[in-house]
């Protein structure tokens, strides 16, 4: 399926009256296209095991006014060097066992404030059960796919949503808004700095 067949993320806005899971983030134009800038950056490999099938995208951290896109494609490429991702290539096993194992850093990016997440009683983390993936693609039903116990029945972003979708919008009607474009703040630099040991030691390991 070619980027071109997924809908905009403004579809998706207007089709569902502005109450988009992060699910449905995940299923939209721009999240494919910065899907595949990640994966083509990381050489079409896993980042853990070396693997070039089943990869997927994988968020080092969450930040509550970022969509699932809006991170920072910058990488030193080879794990054994320092890495300041916050995004990287994972197969789907390593990406199921990373947060069996993990629980991500969740941020309100205002005043960067730390928040305390707990693992959905049901999938523990993952938000797929693989061998259910014939039915929703294998989606949890208990928490749709978002993961953490705080953040069931909410997208990752729907805690502010006139900050972001408003502002998309508006920035999308005036022919400013850049897909690729990064907010440019001091908590995601901090955040891609204070994770990029934790993530070289899981990667090493």
């Amino acid at each position: 399926m070619s980027t071109s067949e997924y809908p905009s993320y403004l579809d998706l806005l207007e089709k569902h009256q502005g109450r988009l899971s992060y699910e449905d983030k995940l299923s939209c134009l721009e999240w494919r296209e910065k899907r595949n800038i990640i994966i083509e950056r990381d050489g079409n490999l896993c980042r853990s095991c070396g693997k070039s099938h089943y990869l997927e995208v994988h968020h080092t951290f969450y930040a509550l006014d970022c969509l699932p896109w809006q991170y920072s494609n910058d990488s030193d490429c080879l794990p054994s060097e320092e890495s300041n991702d916050s995004l990287i290539t994972l197969c789907n096993n390593c990406h199921e066992k990373w947060h069996e194992k993990h629980t991500p850093r969740l941020y309100k990016t205002l005043g960067g404030i730390l928040l305390e997440v707990t693992k959905c009683k049901r999938c523990k983390g993952r938000g797929r059960f693989r061998h259910y993936k014939h039915i929703e693609s294998g989606i949890c039903f208990r928490c749709r796919g978002e993961r953490y116990e705080e953040l069931i029945g909410k997208s990752l972003v729907s805690q502010i949503p006139e900050t972001i979708q408003d502002n998309y919008v508006q920035e999308e009607q005036d022919g400013i808004y850049d897909n690729n474009q990064i907010p440019e703040n001091e908590l995601l630099i901090f955040l891609q700095e204070e994770y990029k040991k934790e993530l070289e030691e899981w990667l090493n390991s």
